[in-house]
């Protein structure tokens, strides 16, 4: 013998197991917006994660240049905390060697990259190209160095 509930729903009665039905269905959604809520808790930080690696590849393409005078006391250029504000993905050193009395004087010059204890040698004449586009971490600062002084040309991308 089966007991009916007496629940009114536009006019009807609704049996012991049409009940049992909309409680399945009510429990069975909850239980898919907890698992929603769990899933997108899970992933965000990850989809963050990716976005940031992400937005720290891309190269806008920008390009800055500037022509610096490198002489036998250590210098450098902070492009984060100088314009442009922000660090540089590839960097181009041309060294143009230094004009005196119209006579073209070259001389090496040392670059290093955000480290000043590693430099590179670069020759009267020479090009020396930096890529840190898949780095962590961008160009912040260039040191620089002559031992007789010189004239380096910079363009970086950003």
């Amino acid at each position: 013998m089966t007991t009916k509930v007496a629940v009114k729903q536009n006019s009807e009665i609704l049996s012991e197991k049409d009940i049992d039905e909309v409680l399945d269905m009510v429990m069975m959604m909850f239980m898919m917006i907890l698992m929603l809520t769990v899933v997108t808790k899970v992933i965000t930080p990850t989809l963050t994660q990716a976005s940031n690696y992400y937005a720290a590849q891309s190269i806008i393409g920008l390009t800055e240049s500037q022509v610096l005078t490198a002489t036998a006391a250590l210098q450098m250029v902070n492009f984060v905390t100088e314009p442009p504000y922000t660090a540089f993905k590839t960097i181009s050193f041309f060294n143009d060697g230094l004009t005196v009395n119209g006579q073209v004087i070259g001389n090496s010059v040392f670059i290093g990259i955000n480290n000043s204890s590693n430099m590179h040698e670069i020759l009267y004449g020479e090009q020396y190209n930096v890529d840190m586009t898949n780095a962590a971490q961008g160009i912040n600062t260039i040191y620089y160095q002559s031992t007789s002084g010189t004239s380096v040309r910079v363009v970086g991308k950003y």
